[in-house]
């Protein structure tokens, strides 16, 4: 739980406008290492996500596909789906495990578990 409200507290800190620059050059556009097909837990009906290498996210559920986009620096995966500034996935990249990496998704705690 600390590490979600050390989430909470990154992403919405003030920066000055150097280091919001030097912030916004940080910014991978790819997922990275972190590219694939998960399972979103819990929801009540099955819950994909795809992150594809070019920077796509796919959201897919209850047969409606979302398109959106990844965002990543050296701390964290951002996920765009539903509204292009505001963030609808935040994950932590320290707590990445493809068991179980934990973090936040339409402000409520998800897991993402790795498909094969």
């Amino acid at each position: 739980m600390a590490a979600l409200l050390g989430l909470s507290l990154t992403f919405n800190g003030h920066c000055s406008d150097d280091s919001r620059e030097q912030y916004q050059q940080s910014i991978q556009k790819d997922p990275g290492e972190y590219a694939g097909r998960y399972l979103i837990e819990p929801s009540r009906k099955l819950h994909y996500l795809t992150l594809k290498e070019d920077g796509t996210a796919i959201s897919e559920k209850e047969g409606r596909r979302q398109i959106g986009f990844v965002q990543r620096d050296s701390r964290m995966l951002r996920i765009y789906i539903e509204d292009r500034n505001r963030p609808t996935g935040l994950f932590l990249l320290s707590d990445y495990s493809a068991k179980d990496w934990r973090g936040m998704w339409n402000n409520s705690v998800r897991i993402l578990k790795k498909q094969p």
